[in-house]
């Protein structure tokens, strides 16, 4: 399906973390009838999602774009990297908002925002599959680096889902900070760090903070203090080192992950 963003007459709303006003404010959907929400990158494995020949720097590869469509028909596209070619658009439940695809390529996550689940999508068939309730507003997914299990972040009920990818199963919630948006794992899949927003933007209180889980335990470590507002948070390779995008304060603060302490704000 082609995205081509119109305005929407009726109007529908979500909880959302206020930003200024705090409170609530429209769904995505009711801004706009189609938008790209998210990307994720992952291995081809089926006739879904290959296309034609490959470049040896992007064989193989895949992004799978989400697109929600006002709640009518969102789906997720892959696009083959090497051609720069879309595919058919995949059906990916209602609101699409986030994504990941397991290790191996096989399977795109998506998460459902509106309707608190998230929907497994087999990229070789390009089907959906039985949706998995999760918390209240899923805002972001991301999966271990064995591909066993999907840790979903709920910004409605501050918390994190593990997902048994192999059952498709939801595990016990664990509670984190307050607006919840963003999650990352380290490499060695020992951990998974939390972004909490705490405070609507602009409103003066509370900077953010970033929660550590160990994946071992399902346990949440104290909370390591960031800038104003975080939304977004990256790993480095080696597993040494999280940045943090704080949106309010216009910087990133970089985290050591061996001590758990956050570093100068680096002003952007």
């Amino acid at each position: 399906m082609r995205c081509t963003p119109r305005r929407e007459t009726a109007r529908s709303t979500v909880r959302r973390r206020g930003r200024a006003g705090g409170g609530r404010r429209p769904s995505p959907s009711a801004r706009l009838a189609c938008f790209v929400s998210a990307l994720a990158l992952g291995a081809s494995t089926g006739p879904a999602i290959a296309a034609g020949p490959a470049s040896a720097s992007t064989t193989g590869w895949t992004a799978v774009v989400a697109i929600l469509n006002g709640g009518s028909g969102d789906t997720v596209t892959p696009i083959d990297l090497a051609t720069g070619q879309a595919g058919s658009p995949m059906p990916a439940g209602p609101g699409p908002f986030y994504l990941a695809i397991t290790p191996d390529g096989t399977t795109a996550y998506v998460v459902n925002y509106n309707n608190n689940i998230v929907t497994p999508i087999d990229l070789g068939t390009g089907t959906d599959g039985q949706a998995i309730p999760v918390g209240a507003f899923p805002r972001a997914i991301a999966i271990t680096p064995d591909g066993r299990t999907a840790y979903v972040v709920n910004e409605g009920s501050n918390t994190v889902t593990p997902i048994d990818l192999a059952t498709g199963q939801a595990g016990s919630p664990i509670t984190v900070g307050t607006n919840p948006d963003a999650i990352a794992i380290t490499p060695d899949g020992t951990t998974a760090y939390v972004v909490n927003a705490n405070s609507p933007l602009g409103s003066g209180g509370p900077p953010g903070t970033v929660t550590p889980i160990d994946l071992a335990t399902g346990q949440a470590g104290s909370p390591i203090t960031v800038g104003d507002f975080p939304t977004a948070i990256a790993i480095t390779p080696d597993g040494t080192t999280a940045y943090v995008v704080n949106e309010g304060s216009n910087t990133v603060t970089p985290i050591d992950l061996a001590t758990g302490q956050a570093g100068s704000p680096i002003t952007v």
